[in-house]
Protein backbone atom coordinates (compact mmCIF):
# COMPACT_ATOMS: atom_id res chain seq x y z
CA UNK A 1 0.00 0.00 0.00
CA UNK A 2 1.33 3.23 -1.25
CA UNK A 3 1.96 5.59 2.09
CA UNK A 4 1.15 9.10 1.41
CA UNK A 5 3.78 11.77 0.48
CA UNK A 6 6.00 13.13 3.47
CA UNK A 7 5.99 16.76 4.34
CA UNK A 8 5.92 17.70 7.70
CA UNK A 9 9.32 17.29 9.62
CA UNK A 10 7.86 13.75 11.72
CA UNK A 11 6.64 12.34 8.98
CA UNK A 12 10.05 12.81 7.42
CA UNK A 13 11.77 11.55 10.49
CA UNK A 14 9.92 8.76 10.11
CA UNK A 15 10.47 8.19 6.76
CA UNK A 16 14.50 8.66 7.33
CA UNK A 17 14.15 5.06 9.71
CA UNK A 18 13.01 3.13 6.95
CA UNK A 19 15.15 4.85 4.48
CA UNK A 20 18.08 3.70 6.90
CA UNK A 21 16.95 0.35 7.08
CA UNK A 22 16.95 0.18 3.23
CA UNK A 23 20.45 1.16 3.13
CA UNK A 24 21.93 -1.44 5.13
CA UNK A 25 20.79 -3.98 2.43
CA UNK A 26 22.39 -2.00 0.10
CA UNK A 27 19.76 -1.10 -2.62
CA UNK A 28 18.41 2.72 -2.93
CA UNK A 29 15.56 3.45 -5.05
CA UNK A 30 15.53 7.37 -5.30
CA UNK A 31 12.41 10.10 -6.06
CA UNK A 32 10.08 6.66 -6.17
CA UNK A 33 9.87 4.00 -3.37
CA UNK A 34 11.78 2.78 -0.84
CA UNK A 35 10.53 -0.40 0.44
CA UNK A 36 11.79 -1.56 4.49
CA UNK A 37 10.14 -4.08 6.08
CA UNK A 38 7.42 -4.59 3.97
CA UNK A 39 6.47 -1.10 4.11
CA UNK A 40 6.39 0.98 0.42
CA UNK A 41 6.73 4.62 0.60
CA UNK A 42 5.98 7.14 -1.66
CA UNK A 43 9.10 9.07 -1.84
CA UNK A 44 7.72 11.41 -5.13
CA UNK A 45 8.97 14.85 -5.04
CA UNK A 46 9.84 14.40 -1.66
CA UNK A 47 13.91 13.18 -2.38
CA UNK A 48 16.28 15.57 -3.94
CA UNK A 49 13.19 17.71 -4.55
CA UNK A 50 11.77 18.28 -0.73
CA UNK A 51 13.80 21.22 0.11
CA UNK A 52 14.17 19.55 3.93
CA UNK A 53 15.21 16.26 2.93
CA UNK A 54 17.54 17.54 0.20
CA UNK A 55 19.10 19.61 3.06
CA UNK A 56 19.18 16.71 5.50
CA UNK A 57 20.97 14.50 3.28
CA UNK A 58 23.73 17.02 2.15
CA UNK A 59 24.56 18.12 5.57
CA UNK A 60 24.93 14.07 6.30
CA UNK A 61 28.30 14.58 4.67
CA UNK A 62 28.87 17.00 7.68
CA UNK A 63 28.92 13.79 10.52
CA UNK A 64 28.45 10.46 8.34
CA UNK A 65 31.22 8.49 6.86
CA UNK A 66 34.96 8.77 5.25
CA UNK A 67 35.71 12.19 4.72
CA UNK A 68 36.07 13.46 1.62
CA UNK A 69 38.64 15.87 2.30
CA UNK A 70 41.43 15.53 -0.26
CA UNK A 71 40.41 12.51 -1.10
CA UNK A 72 41.76 11.75 -4.89
CA UNK A 73 39.04 11.33 -7.20
CA UNK A 74 39.17 10.49 -11.12
CA UNK A 75 35.90 11.47 -13.07
CA UNK A 76 35.64 10.35 -16.92
CA UNK A 77 33.32 12.93 -19.04
CA UNK A 78 33.72 16.01 -16.54
CA UNK A 79 33.19 18.51 -18.79
CA UNK A 80 29.65 19.06 -18.91
CA UNK A 81 26.17 17.41 -17.82
CA UNK A 82 26.63 14.69 -14.95
CA UNK A 83 30.58 14.39 -14.76
CA UNK A 84 30.53 18.15 -14.41
CA UNK A 85 27.93 18.29 -12.04
CA UNK A 86 29.85 15.37 -9.87
CA UNK A 87 32.85 17.42 -10.36
CA UNK A 88 31.59 20.67 -8.87
CA UNK A 89 29.56 18.60 -6.04
CA UNK A 90 32.73 17.01 -4.97
CA UNK A 91 35.10 19.93 -5.34
CA UNK A 92 33.10 21.22 -2.41
CA UNK A 93 33.96 18.67 0.05
CA UNK A 94 38.22 19.37 -0.29
CA UNK A 95 38.50 16.70 -2.56
CA UNK A 96 41.10 16.30 -5.19
CA UNK A 97 39.95 16.07 -8.61
CA UNK A 98 41.28 14.30 -11.72
CA UNK A 99 39.21 15.35 -14.72
CA UNK A 100 38.80 13.59 -18.01
CA UNK A 101 37.11 15.02 -21.18
CA UNK A 102 37.20 15.33 -25.06
CA UNK A 103 36.38 19.17 -25.00
CA UNK A 104 39.26 21.39 -23.90
CA UNK A 105 37.70 24.37 -23.22
CA UNK A 106 34.68 23.50 -20.95
CA UNK A 107 37.08 20.78 -18.93
CA UNK A 108 39.17 23.51 -18.25
CA UNK A 109 36.31 26.00 -17.04
CA UNK A 110 34.99 22.93 -15.14
CA UNK A 111 38.93 22.88 -13.16
CA UNK A 112 38.80 26.78 -12.28
CA UNK A 113 35.64 26.17 -11.10
CA UNK A 114 36.03 23.41 -8.50
CA UNK A 115 39.50 25.43 -7.49
CA UNK A 116 37.13 28.33 -6.93
CA UNK A 117 34.48 26.58 -4.74
CA UNK A 118 36.86 24.23 -2.37
CA UNK A 119 38.71 21.65 -4.54
CA UNK A 120 42.33 21.17 -2.75
CA UNK A 121 43.28 20.12 -6.12
CA UNK A 122 41.84 19.73 -9.85
CA UNK A 123 43.73 19.03 -12.84
CA UNK A 124 42.30 18.82 -16.30
CA UNK A 125 43.34 15.80 -18.33
CA UNK A 126 41.99 15.78 -22.36
CA UNK A 127 41.63 12.40 -23.73
CA UNK A 128 38.66 10.65 -26.16
CA UNK A 129 38.87 7.45 -24.00
CA UNK A 130 38.11 5.61 -26.74
CA UNK A 131 41.66 5.73 -27.81
CA UNK A 132 43.27 2.95 -25.38
CA UNK A 133 47.10 3.86 -25.39
CA UNK A 134 46.13 7.09 -24.74
CA UNK A 135 43.71 6.36 -21.95
CA UNK A 136 46.49 4.52 -20.63
CA UNK A 137 48.82 7.72 -21.00
CA UNK A 138 46.67 9.94 -19.22
CA UNK A 139 46.18 7.45 -16.27
CA UNK A 140 49.92 6.94 -16.21
CA UNK A 141 49.92 10.65 -15.92
CA UNK A 142 47.42 11.41 -13.42
CA UNK A 143 49.11 8.85 -11.35
CA UNK A 144 52.38 10.48 -11.58
CA UNK A 145 50.58 13.96 -10.59
CA UNK A 146 48.49 12.79 -7.40
CA UNK A 147 50.88 9.87 -6.54
CA UNK A 148 47.30 7.58 -6.25
CA UNK A 149 43.39 8.04 -6.67
CA UNK A 150 40.82 6.56 -4.03
CA UNK A 151 38.05 7.02 -6.58
CA UNK A 152 36.78 6.21 -9.95
CA UNK A 153 33.58 7.57 -11.48
CA UNK A 154 33.10 6.21 -14.87
CA UNK A 155 30.47 8.47 -16.08
CA UNK A 156 31.50 9.40 -19.93
CA UNK A 157 28.84 8.45 -22.14
CA UNK A 158 26.99 9.12 -25.56
CA UNK A 159 23.54 8.48 -26.61
CA UNK A 160 21.97 6.38 -29.66
CA UNK A 161 19.65 8.55 -31.83
CA UNK A 162 16.54 6.50 -31.52
CA UNK A 163 16.53 4.28 -34.46
CA UNK A 164 16.10 0.81 -35.07
CA UNK A 165 19.51 -0.76 -35.33
CA UNK A 166 19.27 -1.17 -39.40
CA UNK A 167 18.81 2.44 -39.78
CA UNK A 168 22.33 3.19 -37.62
CA UNK A 169 25.61 3.24 -39.19
CA UNK A 170 28.53 1.45 -38.40
CA UNK A 171 30.60 4.56 -37.32
CA UNK A 172 27.27 5.03 -34.72
CA UNK A 173 27.03 1.84 -33.26
CA UNK A 174 30.93 1.57 -32.84
CA UNK A 175 31.01 4.98 -31.02
CA UNK A 176 28.14 4.13 -28.28
CA UNK A 177 29.71 0.93 -27.24
CA UNK A 178 33.25 1.68 -27.75
CA UNK A 179 32.63 5.08 -25.00
CA UNK A 180 29.93 3.34 -23.06
CA UNK A 181 31.33 0.15 -22.67
CA UNK A 182 34.50 -0.54 -23.84
CA UNK A 183 36.13 2.37 -22.58
CA UNK A 184 34.76 1.91 -18.85
CA UNK A 185 36.20 -1.80 -18.98
CA UNK A 186 39.39 -0.39 -20.42
CA UNK A 187 39.50 2.29 -17.22
CA UNK A 188 38.91 0.31 -14.81
CA UNK A 189 41.39 -2.17 -16.19
CA UNK A 190 44.39 0.69 -15.91
CA UNK A 191 43.56 1.88 -12.34
CA UNK A 192 41.84 -1.10 -10.27
CA UNK A 193 45.72 -2.11 -9.69
CA UNK A 194 46.07 1.52 -8.09
CA UNK A 195 42.70 1.30 -6.38
CA UNK A 196 43.95 -2.06 -4.78
CA UNK A 197 46.25 -0.95 -2.71
CA UNK A 198 44.34 1.86 -1.00
CA UNK A 199 42.60 1.25 2.33
CA UNK A 200 39.67 3.09 1.07
CA UNK A 201 38.37 2.95 -2.30
CA UNK A 202 35.28 2.96 -4.67
CA UNK A 203 34.31 2.70 -8.64
CA UNK A 204 30.90 4.32 -9.52
CA UNK A 205 29.66 2.84 -13.01
CA UNK A 206 27.31 5.88 -13.96
CA UNK A 207 25.27 3.76 -16.22
CA UNK A 208 21.19 4.52 -17.14
CA UNK A 209 17.85 3.23 -16.56
CA UNK A 210 18.32 1.81 -19.96
CA UNK A 211 20.81 -1.00 -18.48
CA UNK A 212 17.99 -2.38 -16.58
CA UNK A 213 14.97 -1.87 -18.09
CA UNK A 214 14.69 -2.26 -22.25
CA UNK A 215 12.96 0.84 -24.07
CA UNK A 216 12.48 0.72 -27.98
CA UNK A 217 14.99 2.33 -30.54
CA UNK A 218 17.22 2.07 -28.00
CA UNK A 219 19.17 -1.27 -29.42
CA UNK A 220 22.97 -0.31 -29.01
CA UNK A 221 22.70 2.18 -26.54
CA UNK A 222 20.99 -0.13 -24.20
CA UNK A 223 22.98 -3.24 -25.10
CA UNK A 224 26.34 -0.60 -24.17
CA UNK A 225 24.60 -0.10 -20.46
CA UNK A 226 23.27 -3.96 -19.98
CA UNK A 227 26.91 -4.45 -20.53
CA UNK A 228 28.10 -2.04 -18.14
CA UNK A 229 25.42 -3.47 -15.43
CA UNK A 230 26.92 -6.83 -15.70
CA UNK A 231 30.47 -5.69 -16.00
CA UNK A 232 29.43 -3.84 -12.28
CA UNK A 233 27.95 -6.74 -10.79
CA UNK A 234 30.90 -9.34 -11.81
CA UNK A 235 33.10 -6.22 -10.58
CA UNK A 236 31.09 -6.31 -7.28
CA UNK A 237 31.53 -10.62 -6.68
CA UNK A 238 35.87 -9.94 -7.62
CA UNK A 239 36.26 -7.24 -5.34
CA UNK A 240 34.15 -8.76 -2.61
CA UNK A 241 35.88 -8.55 0.85
CA UNK A 242 38.75 -5.94 -0.92
CA UNK A 243 39.29 -2.48 -0.01
CA UNK A 244 37.63 -1.45 -3.18
CA UNK A 245 34.02 -0.46 -2.99
CA UNK A 246 31.70 -1.16 -5.92
CA UNK A 247 28.19 0.57 -7.11
CA UNK A 248 25.97 0.94 -10.18
CA UNK A 249 23.84 4.16 -10.72
CA UNK A 250 21.07 3.79 -13.00
CA UNK A 251 19.16 7.21 -13.47
CA UNK A 252 16.34 7.83 -15.72
CA UNK A 253 16.45 10.80 -18.17
CA UNK A 254 18.73 13.57 -17.00
CA UNK A 255 18.70 17.33 -18.08
CA UNK A 256 22.10 17.51 -19.91
CA UNK A 257 22.94 17.89 -24.01
CA UNK A 258 23.49 14.06 -24.34
CA UNK A 259 20.44 13.87 -26.38
CA UNK A 260 21.20 17.01 -28.15
CA UNK A 261 24.35 15.90 -29.45
CA UNK A 262 22.54 13.70 -31.89
CA UNK A 263 20.08 15.86 -32.67
CA UNK A 264 16.89 14.08 -30.19
CA UNK A 265 14.50 16.89 -28.39
CA UNK A 266 13.33 14.63 -25.52
CA UNK A 267 11.41 16.91 -22.58
CA UNK A 268 14.13 17.13 -20.64
CA UNK A 269 12.77 20.05 -18.69
CA UNK A 270 10.94 17.22 -17.09
CA UNK A 271 14.18 15.27 -16.36
CA UNK A 272 16.49 14.79 -13.03
CA UNK A 273 18.60 17.67 -12.54
CA UNK A 274 22.63 16.47 -12.79
CA UNK A 275 23.20 18.83 -9.77
CA UNK A 276 20.71 16.39 -7.46
CA UNK A 277 22.46 13.17 -9.18
CA UNK A 278 25.95 14.20 -8.25
CA UNK A 279 24.32 15.42 -4.56
CA UNK A 280 23.48 11.39 -4.63
CA UNK A 281 26.99 10.66 -5.44
CA UNK A 282 28.51 12.62 -3.08
CA UNK A 283 26.23 10.98 -0.34
CA UNK A 284 27.44 7.27 -1.43
CA UNK A 285 30.48 8.54 -1.05
CA UNK A 286 30.45 9.75 2.66
CA UNK A 287 28.68 6.54 4.11
CA UNK A 288 30.07 4.72 6.99
CA UNK A 289 32.05 1.96 6.40
CA UNK A 290 29.84 -0.90 7.37
CA UNK A 291 27.06 0.97 4.86
CA UNK A 292 27.37 0.63 1.07
CA UNK A 293 24.55 1.64 -1.85
CA UNK A 294 26.18 -1.22 -4.22
CA UNK A 295 23.00 -0.33 -6.55
CA UNK A 296 21.09 3.50 -6.92
CA UNK A 297 18.19 3.96 -8.96
CA UNK A 298 17.10 7.51 -9.26
CA UNK A 299 13.94 7.95 -11.46
CA UNK A 300 12.29 11.54 -11.61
Amino acid sequence: MLQPVATSRTQINAMQSMYFMRCRCGRLYLNRFITANGVVVNLSKIVYRHVFVRKYLNNMLVYQGMKLKNKIILITGASDGIGKQIALRLAKEGTQLALIARDEARLNEVVAKCKEIGATNARAYLCDIRQTAKLASVIKKIISDFGHVNVLINNAGVWQKLKSVDELDAESIDEVIETNLSAVIHTTNLLLPILRQQKEAAIINICSKSGVVAQEKQSVYTASKYGVRGFTEVLKADLKGSSVRVAGVYQSGTNTQLFAKVGDKPPIEKFTNPADLADVIAYMLSLPEKIWLHDVRVEY
